[in-house]
């Protein structure tokens, strides 16, 4: 389902001892990867990023990657022709240098901790912020510069957790990135996705919890805390567990069942001709081309 990290930037390079890879092998196999701060800084010395995974098993392929804090170089560079979805976990602020969109270039934008961006096209990200970036190659979205996120998400999600979407589709099936809050106490209902999942958890610690190798076979049990970064394969059965602390997960979905549509969007549907919703069909005449 995963194709390796370009070489020298292998996601099993961080670990050392046979139970340390055996483990590992085993996460792999289930369709959930982690990283945790550790394993990051070992692979992103100065704070210059890594490639840590390419999503490519469903039909919208990702790139994940993440760097640690305090980095004088450039801490990650996303590539032409791609949006990237990044997230500043702190301790520091970060800064971000478009290069592609000549808006924007050669401006230093402050990505405070826990802010959160969309950046189209080719940029750095430097600073004294960990981080994580999911790139989608061949996919234009729209820069976004936004948070600090908030204590709670804005929707009910399941198992008494929230969400609140940070960056929205712009067109009805584009990518987004989300907020996931899980309160303490919390054993979310075992679950898959359609498309993987990628992200970074912003806050406190829990667990990921997955099928064992066999049917049978005792679940495994993935800890996370903050600063850790993941990866959830396409289809992949799993869930998340907080005991005594709650977790505040920043997620990036590579598409979306969710957003506006050219016959369905708020400018068209509260536009009124004689009192008739230009959304309406029999409105079809008055619509631009396309809608």
């Amino acid at each position: 389902r995963r194709r390796p990290a370009a070489a020298g930037g292998a996601s099993s390079r961080w670990l050392s001892g046979a139970a340390q890879r055996a483990q590992r092998a085993a996460w792999v196999r289930a369709g959930v990867e982690v990283w945790t701060p550790a394993a990051v800084a070992a692979g992103s010395a100065g704070g210059v990023g890594r490639l840590l995974a390419q999503c490519d098993d469903d039909d919208e392929p990702f790139q994940l990657a993440a760097w640690t804090a305090g980095g004088d170089g450039g801490a990650w560079s996303g590539g032409a022709g791609s949006t990237s979805f990044v997230f500043n976990a702190g301790p520091g602020p970060s800064f971000i240098r478009c290069i592609e969109d000549a808006a924007l270039s050669g401006v230093d934008m402050p990505l405070l901790p826990h802010m959160f961006a969309s950046v189209v096209g080719e940029f750095e990200v430097r600073g004294g912020g960990a981080g994580f970036a999911a790139v989608r190659p061949g996919y234009r979205g729209v820069f976004n510069l936004g948070g600090p996120i908030e204590a709670s998400g804005r929707l009910p999600y399941v198992s008494g957790c929230s969400d609140s979407v940070l960056v929205h589709p712009p067109v009805l099936g584009d990518a987004c990135l989300n907020l996931l809050v899980f309160p303490a106490g919390v054993v979310q209902v075992e679950h898959t996705h359609p498309s993987g999942r990628a992200g970074m958890v912003a806050r406190g610690r829990g667990l990921c919890e997955v099928p064992g190798p066999s049917p049978g076979s005792p679940r495994t049990t993935i800890p996370l805390e903050e600063g850790s970064v993941f990866c959830i394969h396409a289809d992949a059965p799993h869930r998340f567990i907080t005991t005594e602390s709650d977790m505040t997960v920043i997620a990036f979905h590579p598409d979306s069942d969710f957003g506006p549509r050219a016959d369905d969007h708020p400018m068209i549907n509260r536009t009124m001709v004689n009192g008739v919703s230009a959304s309406d069909p029999s409105m079809r005449h008055v619509r631009t081309s396309g809608g």
